[in-house]
């Protein structure tokens, strides 16, 4: 009777330490719902509005679950994880990468205090590119000749130190730039690893998408949307800065520079002479081209490019008159200030070359050389020399660019290019209905052949091949993309040119697609 007596009580101990248990249980789920509810205010990635009233997130929303922690707290915790922002909470996304402090960094790096540096100047309304760090490492880390103390590392280190009273401000540090390697054996700039990092992108097969392409070689920039990428430190140049601060406006018609600017020829030639501009275009009338312009250093997806059509005299035809000699291998070509550059000659016979008077029409701005400039096609920008007023011809050979660009595993950097236009990094796009991205393709000397496209960070790639394309002009494209649902998506971009090559590092974009009440 005992026995059955001591055994009911521990049955009865037993169900209300059950019951007790459910109640503890019940409590400590609601205490993790109440989190994550309070997690998804406080967690949600930001939305930016930039000056052209494009909205941004840089931060995708979380929608998947993180290893086994759903596991380890119930039911609730698996039902309402995805609801919260690891993104945010754990990573402090928002607060990583460049981008979380500057939304411009062309107009950081012109107006640095204190530290001289190259002036980036139009192609905002023209091109619409965001600088990225990838286009500060140019100079800093894979052009030859950078002081230690300027390379990338040393330089943005000294620049974002605890002295630095701003960046101390906004709560900064290492982790602000950086990544720590999964392998433990170094750190890794967030930029460059975000995208495999964060949570919420979802992968798509790139032959399952709804995409349409086309491309052309006729669109161009205006040239007072046309990219200024020069130092002012020389006299030539602070002629120029003065030009663009005072606005000056060139004016040919009633300023007599034609008739007093000359042009001399000399070197490896028959017949060198020395012209007035005036005398010289009544000798050889200017012609209407369309030809590109890039800088030196325009990294993958740069926004230092230009597609114009220019009017200018052709320097084959100069080369004619003057009974240039057919082997020679080398134009130079000097400015009034005495900057030197030279071209391959083959470059000049093939690609084309002139002596530009005027880009769309309008007559050459101060900045880019008023009244005349030489460009030669598939070379940099450095080569058109602005203010130019010999032209001498030798026989001595140049190295033919790009042979000299920067290479990884003997393949270019730079070549062959392409970059997206009027796109923002995590820009917002309205869900339920299609989207034209646009950008171009270049290779310099070459010709594009194809673009492709990913939606699952390189697994995969739809190809669009464009045959028949000219080399001397830029390939614009346009691709249009059904987004399947609302979601984060990263978008990858690369290029083929004819000898094979295929682009080093394909850009990254990534891409929201939400509500159209958001997204508006």
């Amino acid at each position: 009777m005992k026995g059955k007596k001591l055994a009911g009580m521990l049955l009865l101990a037993a169900l209300l330490a059950l019951v007790f248990c459910a109640f503890a249980c019940a409590d400590a789920q609601s205490d993790i719902l109440a989190q994550l509810k309070e997690d998804e205010t406080t967690y949600a990635p930001q939305v930016r509005t930039l000056k052209n009233g494009v909205k941004i997130q840089r931060t995708p929303n979380t929608t998947d679950m993180v290893g086994n922690y759903s596991m380890q707290n119930g039911y609730y915790l698996n039902l309402y994880w995805d609801k919260t922002s690891y993104n945010m909470k754990y990573l402090d996304a928002d607060r990583r990468g460049c981008g979380a402090c500057h939304t411009d960094l062309a107009s950081v790096a012109t107006n640095l205090k204190g530290y001289p540096h190259l002036m980036f100047n139009g192609n905002t309304e023209g091109l619409e590119i965001d600088m990225n760090v990838g286009q500060c490492m140019i100079c800093h880390n894979y052009s030859t000749g950078t002081p230690d103390v300027f390379t990338f590392g040393n330089l943005m280190h000294m620049l974002h130190d605890s002295g630095n009273a701003a960046f101390g401000k906004l709560g900064g540090d290492c982790w602000s730039c950086h990544y720590a390697a999964e392998d433990g054996q170094g750190m890794q700039l967030w930029d460059d690893v975000k995208y495999s990092v964060l949570r919420g992108i979802t992968p798509l097969e790139a032959d399952t998408q709804d995409m349409s392409f086309e491309w052309d070689q006729t669109t161009t920039i205006d040239v007072d949307d046309m990219y200024d990428v020069q130092w002012y430190f020389d006299a030539g140049g602070l002629r120029r800065r003065a030009s663009i601060v005072d606005e000056l406006t060139p004016d040919p018609e009633h300023d007599g520079i034609y008739d007093a600017w000359t042009i001399k020829v000399d070197g490896e030639v028959e017949n060198p002479f020395e012209m007035t501009l005036t005398e010289l275009i009544k000798e050889i009338p200017p012609v209407k081209a369309t030809m590109i312009s890039h800088c030196g250093d325009n990294m993958i997806g740069g926004p230092w490019i230009a597609n114009v059509e220019v009017t200018g005299i052709p320097i084959k035809d100069i080369l004619a008159y003057a009974g240039a000699n057919p082997e020679a291998q080398t134009l130079d070509s000097l400015s009034q200030d005495g900057n030197l550059y030279n071209a391959a000659m083959s470059s000049v016979y093939d690609d084309g070359a002139y002596l530009v008077l005027e880009i769309s029409g309008k007559p050459l701005p101060y900045r880019l050389g008023y009244p005349c400039a030489v460009w030669v096609g598939g070379q940099p920008a450095w080569v058109n020399n602005k203010e130019v007023n010999q032209l001498t011809v030798r026989m001595e050979p140049v190295e033919i660019w790009p042979a000299g660009l920067p290479t990884e595993d003997g393949v270019s950097y730079y070549k062959p290019n392409v970059g997206l236009c009027h796109f923002a990094d995590g820009q917002i796009i309205p869900a339920g209905q299609s989207y034209t991205f646009e950008g171009y393709a270049s290779a310099w000397d070459d010709t594009i052949t194809a673009i492709e496209y990913s939606f699952d960070q390189g697994q995969t790639w739809r190809r669009f091949d464009t045959e028949g394309a000219d080399k001397t002009r830029w390939v614009y494209w346009h691709m249009t993309w059904q987004p399947p649902e609302e979601g984060a998506y990263v978008l990858m971009i690369r290029s083929y040119c004819s000898d094979g090559s295929v682009t080093v590092k394909p850009l990254k974009y990534l891409v929201n697609v939400q509500a159209e009440e958001v997204a508006s």
